[in-house]
């Protein structure tokens, strides 16, 4: 039970989340949660606990918050049955640096004392089902905008931002505050997107990027729920940071693909140029960063947190924002995967044990669907039969 409540507690972001929450890291969480069921009682279970910090938005004092802060800890430790003397100091010195800082800042200025003015939104909820049909942009004011299959949208750093050179105004009348964006792209979609610091994001199909339309203060932020390929600009001064429900990955400028689809079992990290810190967000304190050196990928395990450096051809990771895929001995069920989110169909084994056939070669998205299923057919000695609209077999 210790060890659950210290990896949350530890992690700003879930700090963040009870004391000064916005679209960004509510989204985070409620994907986190999804994706570890385990742990939603838990999760739940203490930020109801230290909700208790601003009750009735009544203003603690230092003292009062520091007081109530180790009452909850105390009340935790006092449910535990064995070594209850030696497990209360263990926590009381885990949480000392915390409680320190309730006392100087206060609970709501946590996040901005750990994190070094990190930029804060205003938010406006969304109701969005997560199984949308179309790609889209919705802003936290409510705007929501259609796009089109492959979209091209361009933050200009002045509120506006062009949709396949279309102008749109997002400061409605306020051109001081930054404007919250979700850009949501389903299956069978991709777009790219200029932020206004010129970092250029193609994101896949099945993806969802949340950011802010000007970026202020000194680092740059983004969440990421699927695949994304990034080519940030360089600024030494203000670090590009890309959340994802697992790691958090630093850079100052460089190229990378992150993969991380709630799905998978694993997040990916290649790196093509430059270089790249990755921290696990519920990491201790003390637990040190992972860099990476071009060429390089780090694969990250969800179930067992434990992650693993591989050398890797880097177009094997990146060639789909050109439409096309490259793979050698890869598991045929893997490359049918990508096959589905890029066409939005569904394709099933008729013999699971298929999917474990190793193939190689390229493929070109950009053509036809019949051609790609042809080849598919020739180097696994495999037939794909259309039984739907978007459904088909193999077997």
């Amino acid at each position: 039970m210790y060890e659950q409540f210290s990896k949350f507690i530890d992690n700003p972001y879930f700090i963040k989340w009870i004391f000064d929450p916005d679209p960004s890291v509510g989204s985070y969480w409620e994907e986190y949660m999804n994706e570890h069921n385990e742990d939603r009682k838990i999760i739940l279970q203490i930020k109801q606990e230290l909700s208790q910090l601003k009750l009735h938005n009544k203003k603690l004092s230092d003292t009062e918050k520091v007081r109530l802060f180790q009452e909850i800890l105390l009340k935790r430790e006092n449910s535990a049955k064995l070594n209850k003397v030696r497990r209360l100091g263990v926590v009381l010195l885990r949480y000392a640096a915390i409680a320190i800082i309730f006392l100087f800042i206060g609970g709501g200025g946590v996040y901005l004392f750990l994190h070094k003015q990190m930029l804060q939104y205003d938010f406006v909820q969304n109701n969005i089902n997560e199984s949308f049909d179309s790609p889209r942009l919705v802003m936290s004011d409510g705007t929501d905008v259609e796009l089109k299959k492959e979209s091209t949208i361009i933050y200009n750093g002045k509120n506006e931002v062009i949709v396949d050179n279309k102008k749109l105004d997002l400061s409605n009348g306020d051109t001081e505050s930054s404007v919250v964006v979700q850009t949501l792209i389903p299956y069978g979609s991709h777009s790219k997107i200029i932020l206004d610091d010129s970092t250029v994001v193609y994101l896949n199909a099945g993806s969802k990027l949340i950011h802010p339309s000007r970026f202020e203060g000194k680092k740059r932020e983004v969440v990421l729920f699927g695949e994304a390929y990034f080519d940030v600009s360089k600024n030494p001064e203000k670090p590009f940071i890309v959340k994802t429900s697992s790691l958090s990955i630093k850079v100052l400028g460089t190229k990378f693909n992150v993969s991380s689809y709630p799905e998978d079992n694993y997040i990916q990290t290649v790196l093509e140029e430059g270089s790249v810190s990755v921290m696990r967000n519920n990491s201790s304190l003390f637990e040190k960063e992972i860099l990476l050196k071009p060429n390089q990928m780090l694969l990250f395990n969800k179930e067992s947190q434990k992650s693993k450096i591989e050398y890797a051809n880097i177009e094997f990771y990146t060639l789909w924002k050109e439409g096309l895929l490259k793979f050698k001995d890869q598991d045929l069920s893997r490359v049918i995967k990508q096959l589905e989110r890029y066409y939005n169909i569904t394709i099933k084994f008729g013999d699971p044990f298929d999917g474990l056939i190793k193939i190689s070669g390229k493929l070109d998205l950009n053509g036809s669907r019949k051609e790609v299923f042809e080849y598919i057919s020739i180097v696994s000695h495999l037939q794909i039969t259309q039984y739907g609209k978007n459904y088909y077999m193999i077997k």
